[in-house]
C-alpha cells in the first residue's frame, strides 16, 4: 500500500491547521476557516479530509445553539465518509467518522437513532 506524504503547500496547510487546532477555540474557529478555504482545492485528499472533519468537532464544541450543533456534527460526518472513501485504511478517518456520527445521533430522533444504530456497530 502507497502512503500518501503531503507536500508543498499542502503540508503547510495541514501543519497550520494541526497547530491551530491545538489552540483555543478562537484558533480552532480559524483553523476551521482556512480549511473551509481550501476545500475546492484540496478536498479530494484524505489528510485534508479527516482535518476538516476534525475541525467540524471543534467547531461542535464552541457551538451554542442545538441546531448549529447538528449542523457541525451532520457535515463534519459527511467529510469523514468522504474520507474513508478514499482510504478506508486511514485511522484518522475512522476515529472522525465515529466521533461525528456518534454526536449527530445525539440530535436525531428515537426513531432515527434506532434505524441508524447499527452504523456505529
Amino acid at each position: 500500500m502507497k502512503t500518501e506524504v503531503p507536500h508543498g503547500e499542502l503540508a503547510l496547510l495541514l501543519a497550520q491547521s494541526d497547530i491551530l487546532h491545538a489552540g483555543d477555540a478562537t484558533l480552532k474557529a480559524e483553523g476551521f476557516r482556512l480549511l473551509l478555504e481550501n476545500r475546492t482545492e484540496y478536498g479530494d485528499n484524505r489528510q485534508f479530509l479527516w482535518r476538516l472533519a476534525r475541525s467540524y468537532k471543534d467547531m461542535y464544541e464552541s457551538a451554542k445553539d442545538k441546531l448549529e450543533k447538528s449542523s457541525y456534527a451532520q457535515k463534519g460526518r459527511e467529510e469523514a465518509e468522504l474520507a474513508l472513501k478514499n482510504n478506508s485504511l486511514n485511522v484518522e478517518s475512522h476515529k472522525w467518522f465515529a466521533v461525528l456520527t456518534r454526536l449527530a445521533l445525539e440530535h436525531e430522533s428515537m426513531h432515527s437513532k434506532l434505524k441508524s444504530g447499527h452504523i456505529l456497530k
